[in-house]
This record gives C-alpha cells, sequence and structure tokens, in this order.
C-alpha cells in the first residue's frame, strides 16, 4: 500500500467537514476554559460522542447527552 500523503489526507478529511456555529449559550469549564467551545460546538452540530483525549473534557463525561470518550473506548464500542 502506497504511503498517504499527509496534504492529501487533510484535504480529504477537510472536504467531508462540514462547518458549524458554536452555540450561543457557552458552559463554563473552570478548569481548562478552552475545551468550553468544544463542547458548545458538539451540542450545535447535535453530536453523539466526542473524541478526545483531554482530561478536562475526559471528566466531564457527558454533556447534554454527548458522550465523550477516548479514542480506544470508541473503537471498542464499533468493534474495531
Amino acid at each position: 500500500m502506497a504511503a498517504v500523503d499527509r496534504k492529501d489526507l487533510v484535504q480529504g478529511y477537510a472536504s467531508l467537514a462540514v462547518p458549524i456555529a458554536p452555540v450561543a449559550e457557552i458552559p463554563s469549564l473552570p478548569d481548562d476554559p478552552d475545551d468550553a467551545m468544544v463542547l458548545a460546538t458538539a451540542e450545535a452540530a447535535k453530536a453523539d460522542v466526542i473524541i478526545s483525549g483531554d482530561r478536562h473534557l475526559l471528566d466531564v463525561r457527558l454533556y447534554k447527552g454527548i458522550r465523550i470518550l477516548r479514542a480506544a473506548e470508541v473503537l471498542a464500542l464499533i468493534g474495531a
């Protein structure tokens, strides 16, 4: 299998992306305020799950019905 060029890989994912504006009400996360934007954007996108390695997000575990999981947890769920 030929190696995938990073630029091609990023462009491929970007072509699948849908821009989402975060909800107007940004949650408060005192331990890591920057993570609040992740939660607000996931809420606006009506996401089912956030996949993250960020410990502050992982500590939240569930936000408005959105599960916050490690990549390994998601892979286990989908049987990969």
